[in-house]
């Protein structure tokens, strides 16, 4: 006959309480160690920039520029220099979290196709530092962007807009 042993609630109360420490361990490790992933998710990263605050840590600024989207791209002659173009552009973070600013390239090309002339903005380049933050681009925001580039010449008859990630 199997006669069942019964432990006394102390024994099973500590055991669960053991049980409850090591995986609140485990979970906070795995917090700690893929913080720089997890900021991405708003209701995450209020809870890690306090803590991070008080306890001297670097959060990594997330990043994902496929987010970002140009529009309104408007490429003249600007009014005050002579052989120089005004380009202006809106920049939107459609993204879930508040990201860096990307570094813009602006290509020319000629009418096969080749780049003659080349230039990428980075963020302190074009941004106004005082009122923005380079490492905060908001979301849902559209920020107006202006450029000022010396005229490729008659060669050039396209341009294309990249946005890269900052150096």
């Amino acid at each position: 006959m199997i006669r069942a042993t019964q432990q006394p609630p102390g024994k099973t109360l500590s055991l669960a309480l053991i049980i409850f420490l090591a995986l609140s361990c485990l979970l906070l490790q795995y917090m700690w160690f893929e913080r720089n992933d997890l900021i991405r998710q708003p209701a995450l990263a209020k809870l890690y920039k306090p803590v991070c605050e008080q306890i001297d840590c670097r959060l990594a600024v997330p990043e994902n520029i496929p987010d970002i989207i140009t529009e309104q791209l408007i490429v003249q002659e600007h009014k005050e220099y002579q052989g120089v173009l005004k380009i202006s552009m809106l920049l939107k973070n459609q993204g879930a979290f508040e990201q860096a600013f990307p570094a813009i390239r602006l290509a020319f090309s000629d009418r096969n196709g080749s780049i003659i002339k080349r230039r990428t903005f980075q963020p302190a380049e074009y941004l106004n530092s005082a009122s923005l933050d380079p490492s905060r681009m908001p979301q849902e925001h559209s920020i107006q962007v202006h450029l000022d580039v010396l005229d490729p010449g008659r060669a050039a008859v396209g341009y294309e807009v990249s946005l890269h990630p900052p150096a």
